[in-house]
């Protein structure tokens, strides 16, 4: 065991800076609507998917000579990937840039960008996962750590930030301010009014569906004995 911690920590302070300078980036998450207020299929197929909407956009960005990185979530939502940037303006413009094109694509193919952290209206029962082993692999597995496993992976999205680590000190300050100011970040930033077509009132059900999907690799430092 202790061999394959010594690996994990090698591996993440591999990514170290070890400079005085660090880069920020974003990846924000979405889900996404067709004009019946259904949820886009993630796998291709008769309807216009998540897939087609992220080819969609691969071609606009060869058209307008712009690089950029898309992704799909389990359950189709979207995710986009800013580039590493030393400020936040350099990923508002990247953004901004982008907007237009994603708006034509939305308008063209009548779909509806939902930008909440939780899926107001459907449940998992209601979304195909996507056809890729690692997700059923890890849908299989939920499904026997909490009940909110399949939540996690088909109805949720995010707004992820991502700092540079400088060396190893750095790491563990960063790791535990994040750790320290999770449950406050929780509240501020929950996004999720709304679940199963109900008001949530002050239930904060996106953080409580990160809480009970995997204990192995959910909640706090102190939780793991770290």
């Amino acid at each position: 065991m202790s061999n394959i911690v010594e690996q994990v920590e090698a591996h993440i302070l591999s990514g170290c800076t070890y400079t005085a300078e660090r880069a920020i980036g974003v990846e924000i998450e979405t889900i996404i609507y067709n004009s019946n207020g259904e949820r886009i299929p993630v796998n291709p197929g008769t309807e216009y998917s998540a897939a087609d909407f992220i080819q969609a956009i691969d071609l606009g960005c060869k058209d307008m000579g712009t690089f950029v990185t898309y992704s799909l979530e389990p359950g189709g939502q979207v995710e986009w990937a800013s580039l590493p940037a030393f400020n936040i303006h350099d990923i508002q413009n990247e953004l901004s840039n982008l907007q237009k094109l994603i708006d034509n694509i939305c308008i063209e193919n009548d779909l509806t960008i939902v930008d909440l952290a939780l899926d107001p209206i459907y449940s998992p029962n209601d979304i195909k996962i996507i056809d890729q082993r690692k997700y059923r692999l890890m849908h299989d597995r939920f499904t026997t750590t909490g009940k909110h496993g399949p939540w996690m992976m088909r109805n949720t999205a995010s707004v992820q930030v991502n700092i540079d680590l400088l060396d190893r000190q750095d790491a563990e300050e960063c790791g535990y301010i994040a750790d320290s100011i999770s449950p406050l970040a929780a509240v501020l930033f929950s996004n999720s009014p709304f679940m199963n077509s109900q008001p949530l009132g002050y239930k904060n059900m996106r953080y409580r569906i990160w809480e009970d999907t995997d204990p192995a690799r959910c909640g706090h430092l102190l939780d793991h004995g770290i």
